[in-house]
This record gives C-alpha cells, sequence and structure tokens, in this order.
C-alpha cells in the first residue's frame, strides 16, 4: 500500500469490470484472516451516522441510524427510535452520534482484544454540521477539570470573560 496515498471516490478512471474488483475486495478480506500482516492496508473501519428528527409519527421521538465497515464490508449496524424526545434537530443527530460513537469504541476494543489494533482513528461522518461543532467544542472543559494556565486562559478567552481588575486598571 502506498504511504500517504489518498483515494477519494469522485477521481480517478472507473473499473472496466466491477465484479472483477469485489472478488478481489473479497479475496483480500478472506485472506486477512491468515495474514495479519496485510490488516492494515485491507481493513479500515469506518462509522456512518444520521438521525430523523421526531420521526416517530405518534411519540415524536427521533430515529437514530448508524452503520459501520470494517473494510468493504458492513460489520453493525442499527435503526431506532431513540429513548427520549429531542428538542431539535441537532440534538436528534448528536445523540445519534453518541450511540454511533459508542459502538465504535466498543469495535476497537474487540478488534484489539482478537489481535487487530487499530493504530489510527476511525473515519466518522455525520451531516449535521451544528452536532458536529457541538461534539468538537471543548469550551465546558473549563468548568468541569483542572487546566493547565494556557489552556484555561484559552477557555476564558473562548468563553469572552474579562478580568474586571484589569478593566478598570487601563488595561
Amino acid at each position: 500500500m502506498e504511504v500517504n496515498l489518498k483515494l477519494y471516490q469522485a477521481e480517478g478512471d472507473l473499473l472496466i469490470d466491477p465484479l472483477l474488483y469485489r472478488q478481489l475486495v473479497g479475496s483480500l478480506n478472506y485472506l486477512t484472516i491468515t495474514r495479519p500482516d496485510i490488516s492494515f492496508a485491507v481493513q479500515q473501519l469506518i462509522g456512518f451516522t444520521n438521525a430523523n428528527w421526531a420521526g416517530c409519527a405518534d411519540t415524536r421521538r427521533s430515529i437514530t441510524g448508524w452503520c459501520m465497515f470494517l473494510g468493504n464490508a458492513l460489520i453493525s449496524w442499527k435503526s431506532k427510535k431513540q429513548n427520549r424526545v429531542s428538542k431539535s434537530f441537532t440534538e436528534s443527530e448528536y445523540r445519534a452520534m453518541s450511540s454511533a460513537c459508542s459502538e465504535i469504541v466498543w469495535l476497537r476494543g474487540l478488534l484489539g482484544e482478537i489481535g487487530f489494533p487499530q493504530l489510527i482513528p476511525t473515519p466518522f461522518h455525520a451531516d449535521n454540521t451544528s452536532a458536529i461543532q457541538i461534539a468538537a467544542n471543548l469550551t465546558a472543559e473549563i468548568f468541569t477539570k483542572a487546566l493547565g494556565r494556557p489552556r484555561h486562559q484559552f477557555m476564558v478567552d473562548k468563553l469572552m470573560l474579562f478580568d474586571q481588575q484589569h478593566q478598570f486598571e487601563g488595561g
């Protein structure tokens, strides 16, 4: 496998015989059982998630949906009504992302236990920008743990707090 090569679905020429490609991928998947040295090149764990806000007309509860792939093989999936009513589309998407992340953590642990530790982060795809931003926002960190001075100051600045004593001293 070429180092640092990034393959994109929208680039390159289409295969003349997709069946041959699928047979090759299936053969590589089979080989990983007896050839763990090629596992990294063949098996990349990827997750996808989505939600349908207030999808149940009766309860107004959202529907969570996610699927996990190991290489090209679908290995885990879920489609289930959420346990609580979400107040927004963003909240329902965030709940779906949380559920999918729990599955990723479990799958990574399982793969590690059977001898295939995942050395790189698992690609995880979601389509709700607001929910992604909430998941990536560490602002609440300042309320939950001790932080080093630079991180603490960074969080204080993010919260747009200011030192009143400095303000009155002209600073």
